[in-house]
């Protein structure tokens, strides 16, 4: 599975790793829904630090599809919202 971390790169992932960030986006996905700005930054951040940790990057010049994109490090739950909200309104 390649994942895209944005403003940084791409990341092939083990199969062991993408059942646990299935987990871990749905705990994410809870915290953006109950507006939990510290849940939701605290999970963010784990979810980057096992990607950037148990992938391997692809280099830059080798573009791939991504099959899941996360959202920037330190992105904000304002941020996640308001791209969530752009995203919306374009389909």
């Amino acid at each position: 599975m390649i994942v895209r971390i944005l403003h940084d790169g791409q990341y092939t992932i083990p199969k062991d790793l993408e059942t646990r960030l299935e987990a871990m986006d749905e705990e994410l996905t809870r915290a953006l829904d109950n507006n939990d700005k510290e849940a939701y930054e605290s999970k963010l951040a784990e979810i980057i630090d096992a990607i950037t940790a148990e992938g391997t990057v692809v280099p830059p010049e080798k573009l791939l599809s991504s099959d899941i994109t996360v959202p920037a490090p330190g992105s904000t739950l304002e941020d996640i919202k308001a791209l969530l909200a752009d995203d919306e309104s374009s389909r």
